[in-house]
């Protein structure tokens, strides 16, 4: 199973996104600035964080790999 990471999954476009890789059978974590919870049956991992810091984005994903 290929894992994949989508980052902002608040709004339409990435929670639609998520919602259809999770359908067709991907491991889909997603990244936000955590202003809205996240509610999708079958997600991974829910990060939290702001893309635009550099060293603890790294610091998040540092142990994880995606396609």
């Amino acid at each position: 199973m290929k894992s994949i990471l989508v980052m902002g999954g608040n709004d339409f476009i990435g929670s639609a996104l998520a919602e259809y890789l999770i359908k067709c059978g991907y491991k889909v974590d997603i990244l936000t600035k955590g202003k809205k919870e996240v509610k999708l049956k079958g997600l991974g991992k829910h990060f939290l964080c702001d893309r635009d810091d550099i060293s603890h984005l790294k610091k998040i994903l540092s142990k994880k790999s995606y396609e």
